[in-house]
């Protein structure tokens, strides 16, 4: 089932919150001080990708894979915006929010990228404004200009990669390989690889702190991994106990504004 995906806008009053899963797939934005929700728009389809430009006015949500099964026949029965319709079968939607306005915009193709070939998982985007996307289908990381979704650079990284953060200095894009226990840190401008750190099973989440160092969430081992100098410095066991079996999926990380506390969800524990 596909978890919620949160994210705080720049003037801390407002975050961005994707659902998706068995129930509707729908991006919300919510006022965090009111505990309300400004306004919903259906998507149809999403993934757990979401990235907003600098300025906040522009939004991209990962489409995940082709349209097929459930997905095709619920989507026959239920309306949709013609915009959102027509956007379903491309790798990454887009929304803008000019002031607390959620308005779909046309969706992002990838040039050269068969609907067979790709399931979109993360979604980033620099302070330049490049699209950083991952295709977890192909094992690849793509960096797209925002605006007509062309190629400025790809590479292959680790198996099944997963998320994908951007460092606060902007020297390293960083991309969680799934199945291979590691995380690809990588050059921003033409996506070469500076390093292949190894970490803890089943690397999820990403979250970098204001100092640069890297936080890993790793749902098969019960720990966050923490990547600094491109090595792991420690290792943080989120389980309630630190002998506990596996199970308790930490999948999802932020890191508070003051950086003095990190947030770990741990799935399978409900905590």
């Amino acid at each position: 089932m596909l978890p919620d995906v949160a994210l705080p806008l720049a003037d801390g009053r407002r975050a961005l919150v994707l659902t998706g899963g068995y129930h509707d797939h729908s991006l919300s934005l919510v006022d965090i001080d009111g505990g309300k929700v400004l306004q919903t728009l259906e998507l149809g389809k999403v993934w757990a990708g979401l990235g907003t430009d600098p300025s906040a006015s522009n939004v991209f949500v990962s489409g995940g894979g082709p349209l097929v099964g459930r997905f095709d026949r619920n989507l026959k029965k239920n309306p949709l915006d013609p915009v959102v319709r027509e956007s379903l079968s491309k790798p990454v939607l887009r929304v803008t929010l000019p002031g607390n306005q959620l308005t779909p915009r046309p969706g992002l193709a990838i040039p050269g990228l068969e609907p067979k070939d790709r399931f979109i998982a993360g979604v980033a985007v620099a302070r330049d404004g490049a699209l950083y996307v991952v295709n977890s289908q192909q094992d690849t990381v793509y960096k797209l200009n925002p605006e007509d979704g062309s190629v400025l650079a790809s590479t292959k990284v680790g198996y099944r990669p997963f998320a994908i953060a951007i460092s606060p200095d902007f020297q390293a894009v960083a991309v969680s390989n799934w199945g291979d226990k590691s995380v690809s840190l990588l050059e921003p401008a033409t996506l070469r690889e500076i390093s292949r750190v190894p970490v803890g099973a089943q690397p999820s989440d990403l979250a970098y702190a204001s100092d640069g160092r890297l936080f890993v969430a790793n749902a098969g081992s019960n720990s966050v991994s923490v990547i600094d100098g491109g090595k792991v410095i420690e290792t943080i066991k989120t389980s309630l106990d630190p002998r506990d079996p596996v199970g308790s999926s930490p999948d999802a990380l932020a890191v508070g504004p003051n950086g003095k506390f990190l947030f770990v969800a741990n799935a399978d524990n409900n905590d």
